[in-house]
């Protein structure tokens, strides 16, 4: 189950929290870990919609890997009811960049 905001997965690995991550308890999560706890989201969905602004790494590692915060599982989430609602991930990106949750506007 893809945890709602605010919440953390049950295999949540408090080492992976970044001692001053402005994502507090969220903690910073590698694509890994992410892929690992949000069921569903394969690697390349992950780079996808990074790519195409859906989500917004937190930052990355000092070797250049991408981290992303705790609320990474609740854009994942809404990405996945809206694409089960029939909405295109270009659609998406416009509702999303609007600003607002298009959840929170109905099936639109």
């Amino acid at each position: 189950m893809v945890p709602a905001s605010g919440e953390v997965p049950d295999a949540f690995d408090r080492s992976v929290i970044a001692a001053e991550s402005p994502g507090g308890i969220l903690g910073n999560w590698r694509t890994g870990q992410v892929i690992r706890n949000a069921r569903g989201v394969s690697r390349q969905q992950l780079y996808f919609y990074r790519v195409m602004g859906l989500i917004e790494p937190a930052g990355r590692t000092g070797n250049g890997r991408w981290l992303y915060d705790g609320r990474v599982f609740a854009r994942l989430a809404e990405i996945a009811e809206l694409r089960r609602r029939g909405k295109t991930l270009r659609q998406i990106r416009e509702e999303l960049s609007a600003g607002g949750s298009p959840l929170a506007q109905g099936s639109g």
